[in-house]
């Protein structure tokens, strides 16, 4: 039998029995909690449905495509989730999954009977906003023994024709400490945007989302989602896998900005050069075609001796539509 990441009717069999077994020890004693700040948030659109997913930057994905996805807080957070007696840390998790029905209403009560019957506490149930909608909400407790204690909340959000299942999870004194990224979180939550009837969904979107650091603020098309976010490399992906928004940030060991492409071009065979503006800084650049189906271009602006690389991909074909997406982009940077 497979294990399955805790949700309503995921824990079966002996972990189940356990839950069953154990859920009348309740806590084995209060401990203080220190609220975790909110931080910088960020939207994941999902590719499929087009259902806004708002969470913490830099925590780490689990995605399905049109089907789920799944966030957790930290490295061994989804472990624990998949293995609550495991030797994991505790974390937190928000879990958005999306069941196509139009009988909304019977999948819930379905779900939440499958928790009640493995052992799941289901508490006294309230309702809250959902993109302007009132969506019923189930906090419930999960107690797998010795001290280890799941607590969480369900909010089902109902359209004509799909399910959504909202959650908020954490092991431990997690949950209750990620209370305001839950409710900021659950703030940002957006039903699927409608596409205009014939665009080709695999454009960027008109839509501009907004990302925001302690080094750099930004607009980006909202069906871009990150890979990666760090100080010094922070990754967006488009619908298509092969276009793409890179920034990298390295040491300009005293050079301006035309000479780092100077070093760089020659690297490069049959590559043409030009020059922008980025957040009102001079932004050599230079295009050239890695395959034949993909372009590329690379800004360098330098500001306190650091290198801004930022890499551009498109798809050749579509060069106008991406470019002028990119130009929103490009014109939004603000470099701090």
């Amino acid at each position: 039998m497979k294990t399955k990441i805790i949700d309503a009717g995921t824990l079966v069999g002996p972990v189940g029995v356990l839950l069953l077994v154990l859920f009348l020890a309740g806590c084995t004693g209060e401990k203080e909690v220190t609220p975790v700040p909110v931080g910088v948030m960020t939207e994941y659109v999902d590719p499929v449905l087009r259902a806004h997913v708002y969470h913490p930057l830099g925590w780490i994905p689990d995605i399905e495509a049109g089907r789920r996805a799944r966030f957790f807080s930290g490295e061994g957070v989804k472990e624990r989730f998949l293995d609550p007696t495991g030797s994991y840390p505790d974390g937190a998790a928000i879990h958005v999954e999306i069941r196509r029905t139009r009988s909304a209403d019977s999948v819930a009560k379905a779900l939440l009977d499958e928790m009640t019957s493995i052992g799941f506490v289901l508490k006294d149930h309230d309702s809250v906003t959902v993109d302007g909608i009132r969506c019923p909400r189930y906090p419930y407790l999960g107690n797998f023994g010795g001290g280890i204690m799941l607590h969480g909340e369900h909010i089902y959000a109902a359209t004509d024709t799909a399910l959504y299942e909202i959650t908020f999870a954490g092991f431990g004194t997690a949950y209750e400490a990620h209370r305001a990224v839950f409710d900021t979180s659950l703030s940002g939550f957006r039903f699927p945007t409608p596409l205009e009837p014939g665009k080709d969904p695999t454009l960027p979107s008109q839509v501009m989302a907004q990302y925001n650091s302690k080094t750099i603020s930004f607009s980006y098309p909202d069906n871009f989602n990150f890979e990666k976010t760090t100080d010094s490399v922070v990754i967006l992906r488009g619908v298509r896998q092969d276009c793409s928004i890179r920034l990298d940030v390295f040491s300009a060991q005293g050079n301006s900005a035309d000479k780092v492409l100077e070093q760089n071009i020659s690297k490069f065979s049959r590559a043409s050069k030009g020059a922008a503006t980025v957040s009102g800084l001079p932004a050599p650049y230079f295009t050239y075609a890695p395959t034949r189906q993909v372009e590329r271009r690379f800004y360098f602006v330098v500001k306190d001796d650091k290198v801004h690389r930022l890499a551009l991909d498109w798809y050749r074909p579509q060069r106008s539509e991406y470019l002028a997406a990119y130009d929103t982009f490009l014109k939004s940077i603000v470099l701090k």
